[in-house]
């Protein structure tokens, strides 16, 4: 993120999630990250 002005931009790791929701149930926003405690399951395919 150097290009977007320097140190002050880099806030840490990013953490994306890829959802398959081939029905469209799962809402995009706004994500509530601290009511939750996070469940992952190994990808298989």
């Amino acid at each position: 993120m150097e290009y977007l002005g320097g140190s002050r931009y880099k806030k840490g790791p990013v953490l994306v999630f890829f959802v398959d929701d081939p029905d469209n149930n799962v809402p995009l926003g706004p994500v509530e990250y601290n009511k939750y405690s996070a469940q992952i399951h190994p990808y298989t395919s």
